[in-house]
C-alpha cells in the first residue's frame, strides 16, 4: 500500500496511505456538512466494499488530525487519477484540489442551506464527534465554544457565510455535464431509488438483494427530535421550527441564489435525473459582497471570507450555455 507524506502550509507533516487501484474509472463523492453527508457516504462505502472499489478519504484522515482543508497544500494533487479509485468523505471543496473534474462521474449531495444551519447549530453543539489525535488546536471544540455564547439565531447567522461559499465552490468547480446534483429532501425517504440512481450514474451493477440491504440499513427515521443523537431528525423545513422570523428573512434574502439554482424557491421536487439545461432560466440573481455584508451586518455579525456571487454564477451560465 503506497505511503505519501504530505506538508501543510504550516509545515506540519503527515503520512496518507493509498490502496492499489482497481481497473474502473474513478469517481468523486462530494457533500455539504449536515446535508445527508455521512448517509451518502456510508451508502457509497458498502458499494465500494461489496464491489472491490478502493476508497480514498484524505477529508476524514484530516479530520482525525485536526486540519483544516484550507491548510492542505498543492502536494495532496499525486491523489487524483482518473482511473482505480473512490474519492470518498468531502463535505466541502478543497481548495488546493487541481483537477479536472470533467474527466470523471461526480456525486454532489446538497441540502436547504437553512436546514443545514440549524442542523449543524445542533450538532456543534451537543454531538458531533471530535478528532481523536487533533495537531493543535481542535476546531470542533472551539466551534462548540464559540457557541455557547450565542443563541440559534445568531448562531446560524454567524455560519451563513462559510455555507454559502461551499456552495460556490462547488458551482464553480464541477461541471453540470459530469456531475449528479441530488437534493437531501428528494432523497431522504427514497432511499432504495436514490441507490439504483447512483448505481446507474456510475455504471456499477450490484445485485438486487445488496440494494436492498444497503437502503435498509440506512433507513433511519427518529419518530422524535432528539439534539443530542447524530441523526436528530430528517423532516425537510425543521429550520422553521427553531429560527425567528426575522432570522428566516436573512437567510432567504443571503442565499437567494443558490436557493433559485436548485429550486429550493419551489414547493415542486427534482426528479432524480435534472435537466439543468433549465437552470438557464432561473440562475439570473446577483447579491454582491457588499450586499451580503449589509444582510449580516445587521445581525451584528461581520464577514471576512465574503465572495461576490456574480462571479460564480457568471461561472454557472457559462457552462450551462455549454450544452
Amino acid at each position: 500500500m503506497p505511503q505519501y507524506i504530505f506538508t501543510t502550509k504550516e509545515n506540519k507533516m503527515f503520512p496518507f496511505f493509498v490502496p492499489e487501484p482497481a481497473a474502473i474509472p474513478s469517481f468523486f463523492v462530494f457533500s455539504l456538512p449536515k446535508s445527508g453527508s455521512t448517509l451518502l457516504m456510508q451508502m457509497v462505502s458498502d458499494v465500494c466494499t461489496l464491489k472491490g472499489i478502493p476508497t480514498v478519504d484524505l477529508a476524514t484522515e484530516i479530520f482525525r488530525r485536526g486540519i483544516q482543508p484550507a491548510a492542505l497544500s498543492d502536494d495532496i494533487n499525486v491523489l487524483w487519477q482518473k482511473q482505480g479509485f473512490a474519492y470518498l468523505g468531502f463535505r466541502a471543496f478543497f481548495p488546493a484540489i487541481k483537477f479536472d473534474f470533467s474527466q470523471t462521474k461526480n456525486l454532489l449531495l446538497i441540502r436547504d442551506p437553512r436546514d443545514m444551519l440549524v442542523s449543524l447549530y445542533f450538532s456543534l453543539k451537543y454531538s458531533h464527534v471530535e478528532p481523536d489525535k487533533a495537531d493543535g488546536e481542535n476546531p470542533v471544540s472551539l466551534s462548540r465554544a464559540k457557541l455557547s455564547s450565542l443563541d440559534i439565531d445568531n448562531a446560524v447567522l454567524n455560519m451563513a457565510p462559510s455555507y454559502k461559499k461551499m456552495f460556490q465552490d462547488y458551482l464553480a468547480s464541477l461541471p453540470w455535464e459530469t456531475t449528479r446534483v441530488y437534493r437531501y429532501e428528494d432523497v431522504i425517504f427514497k432511499k432504495r431509488e436514490w441507490l439504483e440512481d447512483i448505481l446507474c450514474f456510475l455504471e456499477i451493477d450490484l445485485p438486487n438483494t445488496d440494494i436492498s440491504r444497503i437502503a435498509t440499513r440506512y433507513d433511519v427515521l427518529p419518530s422524535n427530535e432528539n439534539p443530542h443523537k447524530h441523526i436528530r431528525q430528517v423532516i425537510p423545513g425543521n429550520y422553521k421550527k427553531h429560527l425567528r422570523h426575522s432570522t428566516i428573512e436573512k437567510l432567504d434574502i443571503y442565499f437567494a441564489p443558490i436557493r433559485k439554482i436548485f429550486c429550493y424557491d419551489s414547493v415542486v421536487s427534482l426528479t432524480l435525473n435534472p435537466d439543468h439545461r433549465s437552470f438557464q432560466n432561473i440562475v439570473n440573481t446577483y447579491i454582491d459582497e457588499e450586499s451580503d455584508k449589509k444582510i449580516l451586518n445587521d445581525s451584528g455579525f461581520l464577514s471576512s471570507i465574503l465572495m461576490s456571487s456574480a462571479k460564480v454564477i457568471s461561472s454557472v451560465l457559462r457552462k450551462i450555455k455549454s450544452y
